[in-house]
């Protein structure tokens, strides 16, 4: 990241994205579970929001993506993610697996965070590229060893990733690579 607008709008976009991991997450969750659940989407959905706010107020700042360069490639890595994510999940679902369809796009989400890295000049989201792929392979190892589904493994823990991060995002300076 390198203005205030990035870190806004790396808040608008991963709680957005955050509210979709843990609306997943409730899918085959117990009660107890839906309540926590459903708290993550409440933070996710005001991450949201302050995110929209501060990223309209810095409308006028210079911006990462704005970078023709940075804007084609970044481009290409969510081309080759959302790719890879619809593909997975076709496969998945065309061969009875469709259980582990979370942990497949937690893995994909996770790995893409990686190119990002350089990218956007942002040594922090390889953590973050650490965390969602763990719970991407943790979630389908439970999901193969106890039946438990990966949208109740996978999917809460890459949502409270992408909030925590987005949350930082919004109160830290820049960090080169």
């Amino acid at each position: 990241m390198t203005t205030s607008r990035d870190g806004a709008f790396t808040a608008l976009i991963f709680g957005f994205f955050g509210m979709g991991w843990f609306g997943w997450a409730q899918s085959a969750a117990t009660p107890r579970e839906s309540t926590l659940f459903s708290v993550g989407s409440v933070l996710a959905a005001l991450l949201f929001i302050a995110g929209g706010w501060l990223t309209f107020r810095a409308r006028r700042e210079p911006g990462a993506v704005q970078d023709p360069s940075t804007g084609r490639r970044f481009g290409v890595i969510v081309g080759i993610e959302t790719v890879l994510c619809l593909v997975g999940s076709m496969v998945l679902g065309a061969t009875g697996q469709a259980v582990y369809i979370p942990a497949w796009i937690a893995l994909v989400v996770g790995l893409h965070f990686i190119p990002l890295a350089p990218l956007f000049g942002d040594r922090r989201l390889p953590v973050l590229a650490t965390v969602v792929t763990v719970a991407a392979v943790g979630g389908a190892v439970i999901t193969m060893t106890s039946g438990t589904p990966a949208s109740t493994t996978s999917a809460p823990v890459a949502g409270l990733a992408l909030v925590a991060y987005g949350a930082m995002s919004l109160f830290r300076r820049p960090v080169a690579s």
